[in-house]
């Protein structure tokens, strides 16, 4: 089941979110920064996103256990754009269609609030979810990016975009 997300999800989309990276970014992130990952600053985190009006952040629920999350938002200053800001899923979890689920869903929104086109970015070396994400429309668009994170940690990203207007702003299914 995919629902909108609450304040009290803060917690489970936390623990996701580390388990997630700790899996998906061994060997394509620095092992200090992965072991030195925070259920509790996550959750921090994400009890802002969740207490403001900015992204609209979907969880999945399986056995009512919250397995899978995404975040999405308009561009601000571009409502044109939409941009999906992550999308985890807990590594037990993975290959069992919650991805594809909560990726339909998150574009379905972003398509329902007007934006003509998604875009978001990759880690480079990732190809599990660059594959994951072209198999569902996304092109790489050659932006790329380095992201400069509070721990001292740059992270090399590339851009991937979805012409939400070509797919009538329904997602691919596969």
């Amino acid at each position: 089941m995919v629902r909108r997300a609450t304040v009290t999800d803060a917690r489970a989309i936390a623990r996701v979110q580390v388990e997630s990276w700790r899996s998906a970014y061994e060997g394509l992130m620095p092992a200090e920064l992965l072991a030195a990952l925070s259920v509790d600053e996550r959750e921090r985190m994400w009890r802002g996103v969740l207490g403001s009006s900015g992204a609209a952040v979907l969880v999945a629920e399986e056995s009512g256990a919250l397995v899978g999350f995404v975040a999405v938002r308009p561009r601000p200053g571009d409502p044109d754009v939409g941009e999906l800001l992550a999308l985890y899923i807990a590594p037990s979890q993975w290959r069992r269609t919650i991805g594809t689920l909560l990726h339909n869903a998150a574009v379905e929104h972003l398509a329902r609030q007007g934006c003509a086109r998604a875009e978001l970015w990759v880690l480079d070396g990732n190809e599990r979810a660059a594959a994951f994400y072209r198999a569902r429309g996304w092109i790489p668009d050659g932006r790329r990016q380095r992201e400069e994170r509070p721990d001292g940690f740059v992270l090399p990203e590339h851009g991937m975009s979805l012409d939400l207007r070509r797919t009538g702003g329904t997602a691919r299914r596969v």
